[in-house]
Formats: structure tokens, sequence, C-alpha cells
């Protein structure tokens, strides 16, 4: 008899790639922060050992309130590494997609690089882009989401309290994770939006002047021509 948890698919034969690129900002400061990341820990060590590594769906969780408050209240540069507090907010809203669909859909494959223990000097945004990243993304046009950038903070505030208060995290049906939408997701979607629209408007905050330059970073980023050396603050501009 098959397992109905093992049954899933797209119920809308939507254009993927073309979806996919309308949130390659947020994919590539995924990348981004998850490349600082390579240069500490092992490769994908987030994803094969969440556990251990401060990666579990709760330790995602945390972090996201962590830096979404950091950038709320105008403390808007992490201190470790120089960049953004939403950009790690955006990294770990992946992150907490990413595991949190592997456990309740039971799903516990690993990721193995083929170019060493840490960060190769061609790390690419696809290497770090995951299935229920994609999955996240086909299911965007079914998000409710802010009215504007200003409303964008509490906004996304409602969405934490909402999850903490009524403790639905992992409230997440394995059998419908193709098809509909949840809170995480929403809360996920919602964080990607508002970096993507803040880079769109330059309005990125960097050591408290607009980091006019964001977009062109994350663009170059995304076609390869920046690969930054985070031993120098000069390379983050």
């Amino acid at each position: 008899m098959t397992d109905i948890t093992r049954v899933g698919c797209f119920t809308n034969k939507i254009q993927l790639v073309d979806k996919i690129k309308e949130w390659k900002r947020p994919l590539a400061i995924v990348a981004l922060i998850h490349h600082i990341g390579a240069c500490k820990y092992p490769y994908y060590s987030w994803y094969n050992h969440p556990s251990t590594s401060d990666a579990t769906p709760e330790d995602n969780f945390n972090a996201i309130l962590r830096h979404f408050t950091a950038h709320r209240i105008g403390k808007t540069i992490d201190s470790d590494s120089k960049l953004p507090h939403i950009f790690h907010a955006v990294c770990r809203a992946g992150m907490l997609i990413t595991n949190l669909y592997r456990d309740v859909n039971n799903c516990h494959d690993q990721l193995e690089s083929t170019m060493g223990v840490h960060v190769p000097l061609d790390w690419d945004v696809g290497s770090q882009i995951t299935a229920e990243e994609i999955l996240l993304i086909s299911k965007a046009d079914q998000c409710t989401y802010y009215n504007s950038i200003k409303d964008a903070p509490a906004y996304i505030s409602r969405l934490l309290g909402n999850l903490i208060l009524t403790d639905t995290l992992r409230k997440v049906d394995p059998a419908n994770i193709f098809t509909s939408i949840n809170p995480a997701d929403e809360l996920a979607l919602n964080i990607w939006a508002y970096a993507n629209d803040l880079i769109k408007e330059h309005l990125i905050s960097y050591e408290n002047t607009p980091y006019a330059q964001a977009e062109v970073f994350i663009n170059k980023y995304i076609d390869g021509t920046c690969k930054p050396d985070w031993n120098t603050s000069a390379n983050y501009h």
C-alpha cells in the first residue's frame, strides 16, 4: 500500500524557472550568508547536522527573531559578518523552511561537497538552493503580503508573534506541503519579499548610510563576478 505521506506533486504547472528568477535577490542573499558560514564551519553542516549546528527549525526561528529585532530597532549591521541583519534573517528563513520540511516529511538526506571542507573560490548561488526553497517559491502566489515597505516590519513582527503565541511552527501537514501555504511559509516569503524590496529601493542601511550599491553587489554575486574575501571589510562594498 502506498504511504500517502510519501506522495506529492505541484498542483499548478507554473513556470518555476521564471518564478525562481523573480526571487533571485533573496536566493543570492541566502547563498551569501552560507558563503560566510562555510568560511568558518564545514560545508553544509547546517543541512546535514542541524541539531549540532544551531540550525533546527527552533534555532532558525530564534535567529530570525534576533536578527529581525536588531534590524527593526535600527541596529542594522551584524557585528560578525558586517552585513545587514536583514540578510541573516533572509538566510535563516530559508534554513527554517528547509529543515522544517525535512523534519515533518521525515526526509534526512545529506549534501556533500566535492570541493573540499571549506568554501571554494568558485562558490555559486545554485549550489545553495534547496528543494524546500524551490517548493516555497512555488507557493509564493498563494501568500498574503504586507501592503508597503513601511508596513512590512510591523506585519512581519505580527507573523512572528502569531507563530510564537499560537505555537504553530511545526503544525505542518506533510501530505499538503505541495498544495497549501502554512504560517512558516508566509513568514519566510514576507521576509524574502521585504529584503528584495529594500534592495530594489536602495533602502538597505550599511554603517548608518544608505547602502546604495546593494542591488549591484547582489547581482554581481548572482552572476559570479563578485566573490568577496570576508577577511577585509573593504570587500563588502
